[in-house]
C-alpha cells in the first residue's frame, strides 16, 4: 500500500511471528499480510544495524508520533522496479503490526522525502519525484486492476477537469498526508432519481489518505444522522473482518440504502459512487487465502466518526480512489485529482519534467497549484528503458511470498522515465468461486492476538447479537424498522428533525 506520510519502504519479516496460531495454514496469513519478506532467502541481502546505517530516512522511526515504527530491523537489498534495479536499497522490517486497525499490508513510503522516489530519480529512472495512484474498481461484481505510477501519471486513466491544490504541512493526527480538500456537498441519488443533500448549506474539510479503508469518514452528529434519516435505514453496528475493508457500517439487505452517492470537492469536480461501490457484501480472508463474501449482510463504505473527535477532518480513503485518480508532485508541492476513467483499456503514460536539485524537502504550504507535464503516447512510452541498472528481480522467488489482500503483484514497467506498478484484482467476476465466493455463514477466523498486541479485528458473523454500548439507547421514531435493540453510538440516533420524510425522497 502507498503511505503518504512514511518515507521508507516497509516489509513484514517472515522471521518475526506475525501469524496468529489460529491460522492452521500460512496461506491465509500471507494473504492478510501481503506476503512476508525473508532476508535469509535473498543472496543480496545485507543486514544493517539501524535505519541510519541502512541509509533509510530516520523520520519514520523518530518515536515522536504514535504512527512511528519505533521497533524495527533493517537490511540493504537489491530492489527491482520494472527494468530498474536499485542497489543496496534500505528496507525496514517492523517489529510489530504497524497499522492493523486499518491496513495489514507492507508499505511503500511515498512521503515528501521518500527513499524510493529519491533513489529512482538519482538513477534517472524518473525525472520528477512524483507518483499517481488508482485503487481500481472493487465492486461486488465488477473488479478492475489498480495502478501506481512513479514519476508521472497515466492519462489513459483520467477524464474531465482536474482539481489541483498545494500541499499543506502534514500534521498529526489531523492530516498526516498534507493533502487537504473541501467537500462542498454529499448528495444521495435515490432509485427514483430524487436527490438529497447531506451537507447543504454547510461544507467540511477532508484529508486524503490513500491507504485508509472506506470511501469517506464523516462526523456522526450531522451527515450520518441525516443519511440514516433520509434513507430510513438502521445499522446494526460496525462490520469487522480481515478482508478488503475495515470499519464499514453494517446493514441487513432488506434495510439498506439502494441509491448512489456523489462527493463534490470544491466548486469544480464531482465523484459519483454507484450503489455497487457504496454498498458491498463484507469480505473475510479464509484459511486457504481465498477472500469470501458474506451475503447475509451489507457493508456501507462510509465511516461515522465520534463527536468526541471535535473538528478533526473527514478522511477520503483508498476506496474513494475507485472513482478518483490522484497524482502527487513533490517538485511543486502539489497534488491533483481527476475522475478516473474506469473503463479505459489504453495506457498513455505522462512523465513529469519538473527539475530540481534539492532532494530533501520540507512543506511550505505555498506551492503553485499548476503542474507541468510532458505527454507521450503509450507506444513510445513503453519502448523506453530508462537509465537505471537493468536486470532480473534480485529478490529470489522465495524471498517474498504470498498475495496481497485483493491484489497480486502483476507487473512493474519502466516507461519514458515513468515507473508503472499495476496490481491485479484476485476477485475477478469470472474467477472460480474458490477465489471469491459468497457464503451465508463465515467461519470464525480471528486475526488478532499477535504476541504483545491487542486484537484488532474480529471475524464477521451474520447472526444477530447485542452490541457493546457506547451511549444510552435512544427512542426510535415509529417508522424506523428496528431489527433488534441496540445500545447505539451517536451516529445511530433517530431521524434528524429538520429533514423531510424519507418517503418523499423515493427511499425503497
Amino acid at each position: 500500500m502507498p503511505q503518504p506520510y512514511l518515507n521508507d519502504t516497509w516489509l513484514y519479516n517472515s522471521s518475526v511471528y506475525f501469524c496468529n496460531s489460529s491460522w492452521t495454514s500460512p496461506t491465509g496469513c500471507l494473504t492478510v499480510r501481503g506476503g512476508l519478506y525473508d532476508p535469509e532467502d535473498s543472496s543480496t541481502s545485507q543486514k544493517a544495524s539501524d535505519v541510519n546505517a541502512a541509509g533509510g530516512d530516520p523520520s519514520d522511526t523518530a518515536r515522536t508520533l504514535d504512527l512511528h515504527i519505533w521497533e524495527s530491523e533493517w537490511v540493504n537489498d537489491e530492489f527491482s522496479v520494472g527494468n530498474a534495479t536499485i542497489d543496496k536499497f534500505a528496507l525496514g522490517m517492523p517489529g510489530f503490526p504497524i497499522f492493523d486497525t486499518y491496513d495489514t499490508q507492507s508499505q511503500f513510503g511515498l512521503g515528501i522525502n521518500s527513499t524510493l522516489l529519491n533513489a529512482l530519480k538519482r538513477m534517472d529512472a524518473i525525472t520528477s519525484r512524483a507518483y499517481s495512484w488508482w485503487w481500481g474498481v472493487q465492486g461486488a461484481t465488477t473488479q478492475t486492476d489498480g495502478q501506481i505510477v512513479f514519476g508521472g501519471y497515466d492519462s489513459g486513466r483520467i477524464q474531465g477537469t482536474n482539481y489541483t491544490r498545494p500541499m499543506s504541512t502534514p500534521t498529526y493526527p489531523d492530516c498526516n498526508s498534507g493533502m487537504m480538500v473541501t467537500i462542498s456537498d454529499l448528495v444521495l441519488t435515490f432509485p427514483n432519481s430524487t436527490k438529497y443533500s447531506l451537507l447543504s448549506p454547510n461544507q467540511m474539510t477532508a484529508c486524503i489518505l490513500p491507504d485508509y479503508p472506506l470511501i469517506l469518514t464523516m462526523p456522526s452528529d450531522t451527515p450520518y444522522t441525516r443519511f440514516e434519516a433520509a434513507t430510513q435505514t438502521q445499522s446494526f453496528g460496525p462490520v469487522g473482518g480481515n478482508g478488503l475493508a475495515f470499519q464499514g457500517v453494517g446493514y441487513y439487505p432488506d434495510n439498506v440504502y439502494q441509491g448512489s452517492l456523489t462527493i463534490s470537492i470544491g466548486d469544480s469536480i464531482d465523484f459519483e459512487f454507484p450503489n455497487e461501490l457504496l454498498v458491498v457484501p463484507p469480505t473475510n480472508v479464509e484459511q486457504d487465502g481465498a477472500i469470501k463474501a458474506n451475503e447475509t449482510v451489507r457493508e456501507i463504505m462510509l465511516g461515522p466518526t465520534s463527536a468526541a473527535l471535535g473538528n478533526k477532518p473527514a478522511i477520503l480513503g483508498r476506496h474513494f480512489f475507485q472513482a478518483a485518480y490522484l497524482m502527487v508532485d513533490y517538485e511543486t508541492d502539489s497534488f491533483t485529482l481527476w475522475n478516473a476513467n474506469t473503463t479505459s483499456t489504453t495506457s498513455r503514460l505522462v512523465a513529469l519534467n519538473n527539475c530540481t536539485s534539492n532532494e530533501t524537502r520540507s512543506h511550505t504550504g505555498g506551492a503553485s497549484s499548476e503542474t507541468s507535464a510532458a505527454p507521450s503516447d503509450a507506444s513510445s512510452a513503453l519502448s523506453g528503458a530508462g537509465e537505471g541498472r537493468v536486470g532480473e528481480p534480485a529478490l529470489s522467488s522465495g524471498a517474498i511470498a504470498g498475495i496481497a489482500v485483493g491484489t497480486t503483484c502483476a507487473v512493474f514497467a519502466i516507461a519514458a522515465a515513468v515507473v508503472v506498478f499495476c496490481f491485479r484484482r484476485r476477485a475477478k467476476a469470472n474467477k472460480s468461486a474458490g477465489e471469491f465466493s459468497s457464503s451465508t455463514a463465515l467461519a470464525q477466523y480471528p486475526l488478532g492476538g499477535f504476541p504483545g498486541t491487542i486484537t484488532k479485528h474480529e471475524a464477521m458473523s451474520g447472526q444477530l447479537s447485542e452490541l457493546n454500548a457506547y451511549n444510552k439507547p435512544s427512542e426510535l421514531a415509529s417508522d424506523w424498522k428496528a431489527r433488534h435493540e441496540l445500545d447505539a453510538p451517536n451516529w445511530r440516533s433517530p431521524r434528524h428533525p429538520a429533514q423531510r420524510s424519507p418517503a418523499e425522497l423515493g427511499s425503497p
